[in-house]
């Protein structure tokens, strides 16, 4: 089993998403569970999730989806995803339009991301969270 680090609901459509890593791959996962749905009640059985990987290349050691927002103006979901590789951690913010379910890994693109190299003290920049200002329509990341 995978541990989730990041969650957020799309009000709009009524969608919990959940994030993680996959520990035995190292994918980065996002969860998605659809409360709308009349025959659901909640979304407390696994069954009620399905999932979508962000697959990990060959060269990295883990991916991890550390964040998630939703932006109510545009109606699109933000991952923020945390990518180890070697001595470096990238940070890369994908998006995901709700027009499209996004549960399937083509409804993801990637929006922003960075190659971050380790500090001298040998410590890891990494996307911890993310944040939607309605008033100006932007997402911050920190």
């Amino acid at each position: 089993k995978g541990s989730m680090t990041a969650m957020t609901f799309d009000s709009a459509n009524k969608v919990v998403y959940a994030g993680g890593r996959n520990p035995m791959g190292g994918d980065a996962l996002i969860y998605r569970c659809d409360a709308s749905n009349p025959s659901r009640k909640s979304c407390d059985k696994a069954d009620d999730w399905t999932a979508s990987a962000i697959r990990k290349p060959a060269d990295e050691t883990y991916r991890t989806t550390s964040a998630l927002v939703f932006d109510s103006a545009n109606k699109v979901v933000y991952a923020g995803v945390s990518a180890l590789k070697g001595f470096s951690e990238d940070i890369i913010i994908y998006r995901c339009d709700t027009s499209t379910s996004c549960d399937e890994l083509r409804d993801w693109e990637v929006s922003y991301q960075v190659m971050n190299k380790r500090s001298n003290a040998g410590v890891a920049f990494a996307l911890s969270y993310l944040a939607f200002d309605p008033a100006n329509k932007v997402v911050y990341g920190g």
